[in-house]
């Protein structure tokens, strides 16, 4: 049985890139992706490919899944004792430095899919 003050668990989660990922690099090697490095956390949250206009080839994130898989994550690391605390700070900060960034042609494009509502 876990102390009163025991750490929290760290997640073992085991995440693999999204196979989208290869073949936007292929057209664009210059394109962005969410997260640091060679870390593929959230690729759970790709749901395509686009190009604006005449721009180069992007990945397609859902806003929805991308808050989600961050609220786990903050959950998971011992953050937040809540999952809709994890849920709330994922969501504020996504919104901060993720859906409302800019790099470039090649930023990701972030769909707002909280609703189906018309």
């Amino acid at each position: 049985m876990p102390t009163k003050n025991a750490k929290p668990r760290k997640s073992k989660r085991v995440y693999r890139p999204h196979p989208l990922r290869a073949r936007v690099e292929e057209f664009n090697k210059d394109a962005l992706f969410v997260g640091w490095g060679n870390e593929f956390t959230y690729d759970g949250a790709i749901l395509g490919t686009a190009r604006r206009g005449q721009g180069p080839v992007v990945i397609v994130y859902s806003q929805r899944l991308l808050v989600e898989i961050g609220a786990q994550k903050f959950k998971d690391d011992g953050e937040h004792k809540t999952m809709e605390e994890a849920r709330d700070a994922s969501q504020e900060w996504h919104e901060f430095n993720t859906f409302t960034a800019w790099h470039g042609d090649n930023t990701p494009i972030f769909v707002d899919d909280w609703s189906n509502d018309g």
